[in-house]
């Protein structure tokens, strides 16, 4: 039986946000993974471990769901001490400790500076790279990540990670560079491709400390048992033979390419130390102070299921759940937030099927999974703002919360027909080899931020948006899209199934709708709302927040 993992989020030391991934049963181990991957990189390692331990797959800082460091050039040191707050942070204060390439360097790093605190390490594909090596890389391989309107980052973010599995180092392309075994799966690709526009130009860092590690001198001196390993199908495996020098409690070991082979012989040398008991589930979320002026992200779980939110303002303000168009992430709406945040304490939702929320389907299962984690998070919501595609889920939400208000921004008009076919040209973004979901779903993203709706591109459904949006908006939205993979189609379907007036006749006065003046939805959404008997507001510019002080 595969365990389950889940995501979890913790505040380490200086308000840094520190991810994992937890799952299994038994003493605690740690996994760290390489660059520039996330705790992902590492699950089918984690799932084998899982059986025998509490496994706890860190995703390193700028990595992942984890903040980077707030350190320039931040060295293998600055690296491990951060792990060392991490896990202070879940609670472990000592455990074995693996890592596979730049993890590796982490882990030995970590195990230098704390050896009270690890049991036993193992390097998997430890580099130990040639002074030549060194340089060469640092000048060539870190290409900085600069994200554009065109999209152009995402033809060379494709063509690099195709690159990565096809040559080593990825930017030599001849014959003698070739790798010796077949082009990755497009599912494997498309995981790199994610982990890489989430880290964003951070991806740098941690790959820059692995270049300029010396790796023979830390070898001989560490004093904790150490396994360092390869399979034969690594391509750091010949740096097995780069060792000349290493301590007396570490020891060598080649492996062949078999997957379990590989993760019974770390299971089995994990077993050869000292046990510690897996600390309790972090269960308190992560809140902002008072006079926190950004986002607090966090992760909330509801039974099996995970919600990602970002809160903003003061515990003492009433609350507010804030649920973005679809598809869309919170992340896509702090400009929103930030401004509601001067009177609300405001909950953005990752809806269920993006980022690292969990799937559900039907907008009565929806609703109640966002009524559940309003109770988890111990919170009375005063107001529901939805927009755009969500808003019937809006509706449904406030059916459950009868205290509660509703806001509905630019709702989609009851129209079947347009409804039906906003579900069918939503951007497939299963994974393509060629990049193409990704250009897809990039221009669906930009459509949306010039016409309402995008599909209908033209001066009557233009949207004065003043400038283009800033493309680090739009790619921090399509990395959450990408990251729930295709489950948001099905939150759009279960959006837009039913009509709004049904239900929102039975809110009344409780509802509100705000539409963009000049705009063709805006007489359907006056009609709307008297109709519902609801109120009814037309907003000039962009930001529709003002009536709801």
């Amino acid at each position: 039986m595969t365990a389950i993992f889940t995501y979890h989020l913790v505040e380490a030391a200086g308000g840094r946000a520190a991810a994992y991934q937890r799952g299994g049963n038994g003493p605690a181990v740690v996994l760290l993974h390489e660059s520039p991957r996330s705790s992902g990189a590492v699950m089918p390692l984690a799932e084998r471990l899982a059986r025998r331990y509490t496994v706890f797959a860190i995703d390193t800082p700028g990595f992942g769901l984890s903040d980077a460091l707030p350190v320039t050039r931040p060295s293998a040191d600055d690296f491990a001490f951060a792990l060392a707050q991490t896990l202070d942070a879940i609670g472990i204060a000592r455990a074995p400790v693996y890592g596979t390439h730049t993890g590796a360097v982490i882990a030995i790093a970590y195990g230098l500076k704390f050896p009270e605190r690890t049991s036993a390490l193992v390097l998997d594909g430890f580099p130990v790279f040639t002074p030549q090596e060194q340089e060469e890389s640092l000048a060539s391989y870190l290409t900085p990540f600069a994200v554009d309107w065109e999209g152009t980052h995402l033809a060379w973010l494709t063509s690099r990670v195709k690159d990565q599995f096809t040559v080593f180092p990825w930017y030599r392309r001849g014959q003698s560079a070739r790798l010796p075994w077949p082009l990755a799966s497009v599912t494997l690709i498309n995981q790199v491709i994610v982990d890489l526009m989430s880290a964003g130009n951070s991806y740098r860092d941690a790959y820059a400390s692995a270049f300029r590690f010396v790796a023979h001198e830390p070898a001989a001196r560490v004093t904790v048992p150490t396994a360092i390993m390869a399979r034969s199908d690594d391509l750091l495996f010949p740096h097995l033979e780069r060792l000349t020098t290493l301590g007396p409690m570490v020891t060598v070991h080649r492996l062949g390419p078999d997957r379990g082979a590989w993760a019974a012989a770390i299971g089995d040398y994990f077993a050869t130390a000292d046990a510690s008991v897996a600390p309790a589930v972090v269960t308190v979320p992560r809140v902002p102070t008072a006079l926190s002026l950004q986002a607090v992200r966090c992760i909330i779980h509801v039974g099996d299921n995970s919600i990602g939110l970002r809160i903003w303002g003061n515990s003492t303000l009433p609350a507010l759940l804030l649920l973005p168009p679809i598809p869309g992430a919170a992340i896509g709406v702090d400009a929103e937030a930030r401004i509601l945040s001067d009177t609300h304490r405001v909950f953005a939702v990752d809806l269920p099927g993006i980022g690292v929320s969990s799937p559900a389907a039907g907008i009565e299962a929806i609703a109640a999974l966002l009524q559940v984690l309003a109770s988890a998070l111990q919170i009375d919501v005063a107001k529901v703002v939805a927009m755009g595609e969500s808003c019937s889920i809006g509706v449904a939400l406030a059916q459950l919360m009868p205290a509660a208000e509703v806001t509905l921004v630019d709702p989609i008009p009851d129209d079947t027909a347009l409804r039906t076919q906003l579900v069918r040209e939503m951007a497939d973004v299963a994974p393509r080899l060629d990049g193409r979901h990704l250009h897809a779903a990039w221009h669906q993203l930009r459509d949306r931020s010039l016409w309402r709706p995008w599909i209908q591109r033209d001066p009557d459904h233009a949207i004065d948006m003043g400038t283009d949006p800033a493309p680090d908006i739009l790619q921090d939205v399509l990395t959450e899209w990408l990251r729930g993979g295709a489950a948001s189609r099905q939150l759009l379907a279960s959006a837009l199934a039913e009509p709004l007036q049904h239900r929102l006749t039975a809110l009344g006065q409780r509802a509100r709708i705000i539409a963009l003046d000049g705009h063709p939805w805006r007489e359907p959404s006056r009609a709307l709302a008297e109709t519902c008997k609801a109120k009814f507001v037309s907003r000039a510019g962009r930001m529709p927040w003002e009536p709801l002080a």
